[in-house]
């Protein structure tokens, strides 16, 4: 299962530089397929695989990806 811890820590991967595009997309595969009814996870999920396509389709380069992953990196606390 998955959680939006583990899809943020993905993304904290990607920025590191520990995994590549192809590798998150992968993995995200599942989670944005597969899982049924709305979560905080499948919601990230999505988010991080919209981005993902926006670069490669050239719409984000590199620097607005990660500028875009660091933001859904950091959980949104409630006011």
């Amino acid at each position: 299962m998955y959680t939006a811890t583990a899809v943020r820590a993905m993304i904290k991967s990607y920025l590191a530089d520990k995994v590549d595009q192809k590798q998150i997309t992968e993995w995200l595969t599942p989670l944005v397929w597969q899982e049924e009814g709305a979560s905080d996870a499948v919601d990230l999920g999505w988010s991080l695989a919209l981005l993902l396509a926006e670069a490669s389709r050239g719409d984000l380069t590199e620097e607005e990806l990660r500028e875009q992953l660091r933001s859904l990196a950091t959980p949104s606390v409630p006011a």
